[in-house]
């Protein structure tokens, strides 16, 4: 209980918290037949791989899992190895010095901590979630491939859960919304994906 109310483990039981808010927004989207957060992803800007031993900010992006895994549960990953770092590193302190660390202390320790168990875990569910290849670049090879609605209902406006399968025949859960106003696709129709806007799959009439 002290973790959640002694001031210098703050930082770390936010963290927890926006680690609890994100699984908690993961079940409600899945039960909900929304879907999972992973369409989050459809909006970022591509992330391209950066050319071997040059440094940039987009490549410690890429290093640290930013197209290989949804963002938020790369934000969830980070959020419960800081929280779990800072509370070993502050009851270590605790139980040596007698004392905690300062905050801010806490915090710069624990930051490379985290980050550095980051890294290997989103790898590992990167091949798990067979996408080592960078959801950026499969976003734009599923264009010209059919896909099945499988919730909701599909128009210019409103968007519906399709599924569709990629190069390797891995099954891949995408939103949709129709090309042309006059298309209606419901559950169970196959559409033919033609481009993506916003962040939304367009599709039109299979054959």
């Amino acid at each position: 209980m002290e973790f959640f109310t002694n001031p210098s483990f703050a930082p770390f039981a936010i963290s927890f918290y926006i680690l609890a808010g994100l699984l908690a927004i993961e079940v409600l989207m899945a039960v909900s037949g929304v879907g999972g957060s992973s369409f989050i992803d459809d909006f970022m800007p591509e992330i391209p791989e950066p050319p071997a031993g040059v440094f940039s900010f987009i490549g410690a992006l890429h290093y640290f899992g930013i197209g290989k895994v949804p963002v938020l549960m790369l934000v969830a990953i980070f959020s419960g190895f800081f929280a779990a770092s800072g509370l070993v590193i502050q009851s270590l302190a605790i139980n040596i010095l007698g004392i905690a660390l300062p905050v801010w202390v806490a915090v710069i320790a624990s930051i490379p901590v985290a980050l550095s168990l980051t890294r290997p875990t989103s790898k590992a569910l990167g091949k798990l979630l067979h996408s080592e290849k960078g959801h950026a670049t499969s976003r734009q090879s599923l264009i010209g491939r059919v896909a099945t609605i499988t919730d909701g209902t599909a128009s210019i406006t409103t968007s519906a859960s399709a599924k569709v399968y990629d190069a390797e025949g891995s099954a891949i859960d995408i939103y949709v919304k129709t090309s042309k106003e006059e298309h209606l696709f419901t559950k169970g129709d196959n559409v033919l994906i033609i481009s993506i806007i916003d962040g939304f799959y367009l599709v039109s009439h299979s054959d």
